[in-house]
This record gives C-alpha cells, structure tokens and sequence, in this order.
C-alpha cells in the first residue's frame, strides 16, 4: 500500500539505486502507530485494521462477508446442523407424514439389541430376495452408524407401500410386519437370523380346562386343553388400570368357576 512518495524520495532512489529499511517506513508510513479503536479503517494508516471484519453478529451487503451469497444458498441447509449432539445421542426417523405409527415401531425395534443383530445376520442373498428385510437392514444400519441427527424413512416406507397420508393402527401395523419378517427371515440358513421373530416374539397360548372337583373322574379325564396357537401379541385393555404389571398378572391368572356335581348313575342304561 504506497501512499505518498516525496520528489526527494524518488530521486534518491534513482540516484543511489538502493532502497533502505527507514525508506521502507517512511513510504508505507510503518512508523505509525496500530490503532485500536477507529469507527472506521483509516485509510492512511497500515497499522490500523479497523472495520475490514464485521462484527461476530454483523455482515456486509456484498463480498466475502455478506449475510448469505447466492453461492452458499444454492448449497442448500448446512449439514452440521443436523449433526447428533454426541456419538452416543440416538437419531431419529424423518415424518413423512402421517407416518408416526410405523416410525414408533421402528424405533423400537431398532433399539431391541437381539432383533438388531438378528437383522444384521441375514445372508447378502437373502437381503436381495427379500426387499423389504433388506430396506429394513439398510434403515438400521444408518441409525447406528450415521452421524446424522434423523434418518430418511421413506425408501422403507415406498418398499412396503404404506400410504403415508393415512394414520394406521400401530398394535396391527407390527403384527403384520413381524408375520412378514418371519417368513422373509425363514430364507436364512443362520440359525441367529432365521429364528430371532420367533425367538423374542412369538408366543403359543393354550386355552386349558381343568376340574378340581369332578365326580366322574373314572370316565371323563379332569383336564381338557385345546391346541395351542402361535401369537405376535395379545391385546391388554389397560384403561382402568394404574399399574400394566398388576393387569399382567391378572390376565394370567386362571378362572375359576362353581360347578354343579354331576350323579354318577346319570349315565346308567334306562331299564
């Protein structure tokens, strides 16, 4: 920044052909002091570095410090806002809608450490013949892996074909994806994989009758129970109830009913 050259300054130079450090500082005007509080930069002054940077809050209509250059908008949102807060922070599942249910769902089961491995266990082959399994292993794998703060849902939301702008019921929606895990997981030749629906899940309930008090105890068996069946889940009405664990109990607890002693000549042949 040269800005004002004396006629003996220059002729000096041209007569000498040598440039000295004290020339230096008397053409850059170096000698001046660093300023440390103009309003504004003082243009004659090297040493003063006043208003070149805005402020932490201010920016410039134009140039490196504007608010926001076309350049950077075209960019799109900035990444780092939509980091997780920690590594340890779980993500989250982008709502495409009306699409909570099955994000609630998932979430869960993602956070089930044997169903998850489960998953991860399936065979390569497997995961292309089975695209739902395999949109469902790609959708895990970002939640565990990715830094993002939330995760798109809809590649398994399309693969399933679930209308996102319609509210299902969630106790049905898992029902029917847990029936069609397991068939997609019973392809699998890893013990790990194809039986983990099963294994976490999957329940048999037997409905069983038994006598205490039975008169005819030499003809008829005490104890009648019908063929058990498997279930994913069973309904529990909990309104009423302040505690689940008290209703657990009492939903198994077993029925007990006053019955009405049979005669035992009630079977003899008529005369």
């Amino acid at each position: 920044m040269l800005l004002y050259m004396p006629s003996n300054f220059c002729r000096k130079i041209h007569e000498t052909g040598v440039v000295t450090e004290d020339d230096v500082n008397q053409l850059y005007m170096i000698w001046k002091p660093v300023c440390s509080g103009c309003r504004v930069n003082t243009k004659d002054n090297p040493n003063c570095f006043c208003g070149l940077v805005p402020p932490p809050n201010g920016s410039r209509k134009s140039g490196l410090w504007e608010k926001m250059s076309d350049f950077v908008e075209s960019l799109g949102p900035d990444p780092n806002n939509d980091l997780r807060a920690s590594a340890d922070s779980p993500a989250g599942l982008t709502n495409l809608g009306a699409t909570c249910y099955a994000n609630g769902i998932l979430q869960c089961l993602y956070m089930n450490k044997l169903f998850r491995e489960g998953i991860f266990s399936a065979e390569p082959d497997v995961l292309r013949q089975q695209p739902v399994l395999d949109q469902l292993a790609r959708l895990f794998a970002q939640l565990q892996a990715s830094k993002m703060a939330y995760i798109d849902s809809s590649p398994f939301v399309k693969t399933l074909e679930l209308d996102n702008g319609v509210q299902q019921d969630s106790h049905e929606f898992l029902t029917l994806l847990l029936s069609l895990l397991e068939r997609c997981l019973s392809h699998s030749k890893v013990p790990k994989a194809r039986t983990v629906v099963q294994d976490l899940f999957r329940g048999s309930v037997s409905h069983v009758t038994t006598y205490e008090s039975w008169n005819l105890s030499n003809l008829l068996p005490n104890k009648h129970s019908f063929s058990p069946y498997n279930i994913h889940s069973f309904l529990l009405p909990v309104i009423g109830f302040s505690n689940i664990s008290y209703f657990l109990i009492l939903y198994f607890t077993p029925l007990t009913t006053t019955t009405t002693t049979i005669p035992t000549n009630i079977f003899q042949k008529q005369a």
